[in-house]
């Protein structure tokens, strides 16, 4: 029914361990609660990523998708959880600087906009009416050529413009 490797939790593992999202999106052990189930098998370490879950009823074992989705199974699950970790030796996946969309995606879900975000939007801000000036102007230097009798110059111009965009 379910293959070796597979590692069965029960509901006060789940509740006295901690999971969290790593940069990739999955689920990982976050904490382990000192003295219990899950700390006194051994078989867990902080770090180690959840790669397969139980459904939320019935016994099929479905990989795991993104981290909400997977705490969602973890706390609706009827009867016994089954989880498939792999293991990464404390090694979790939030290396490295976070990249723009990643700073203002956590900002937004923590309900607060910071100096930085501010300064993310504006330049992002700036970038785009740039951007719009510089198809305004194209688009212009364009229909002055087709106004002044250069139909094939202004055709290839408004072409050679239009795929950059």
């Amino acid at each position: 029914m379910h293959k070796s490797g597979d590692i069965r939790f029960c509901r006060a593992i789940i509740i006295l361990s901690k999971f969290a999202k790593g940069r990739d999106g999955a689920t990982y052990i976050d904490a382990i609660t000192p003295g219990f189930s899950a700390d006194k098998t051994g078989k867990f370490s902080v770090g180690d990523k959840v790669i397969a879950t139980s459904a939320v009823f019935g016994t099929e074992i479905w990989p795991t998708a993104e981290y909400g989705r997977t705490m969602y199974t973890i706390h609706q699950r009827i009867g016994p959880l089954y989880m498939k970790m792999q293991k990464r030796f404390g090694k979790l996946d939030f290396s490295g600087e976070m990249i723009e969309k990643e700073i203002i995606r956590a900002e937004r879900n923590a309900g607060f906009i910071s100096n930085r975000v501010r300064e993310i939007q504006l330049q992002n801000y700036q970038r785009k009416m740039e951007q719009k000036d510089r198809r305004e102007k194209d688009l212009y230097e364009g229909l002055q050529l087709y106004k002044n009798g250069k139909y094939e110059e202004a055709r290839q111009n408004l072409i050679s413009k239009i795929s950059l965009t």
